[in-house]
């Protein structure tokens, strides 16, 4: 194995785990969306962010698929590497 082979695979690790880090970042943002209503105090604010729901849903979507990709993309290199 060359030199070059070994930092390709641990950028491609980094890659991965900041690909599951950003898609947790995002569905825990679309969940603080979806939910944030519930708590909040202002009736007005309250209105404008329960409006956003599809934006929420969106987000919450995105950071699973995101996940997922991650968790497909580490589990394809592992077989790949055999660890």
């Amino acid at each position: 194995m060359k030199d070059t082979d070994f930092r390709t695979e641990a950028a491609r690790a980094k890659a991965n785990r900041d690909l599951f880090q950003k898609g947790v970042l995002v569905a825990f943002i679309g969940l603080a969306v979806l939910f944030a209503p519930n708590y909040m105090r202002s009736p007005e604010m309250r209105v404008i962010v329960a409006n956003s729901y599809l934006v929420g849903w969106f987000a919450l979507l995105l950071g699973i698929a995101l996940v997922g990709q991650a968790l497909w993309r580490i589990r394809a290199q592992r077989k790949k590497t055999g660890g």
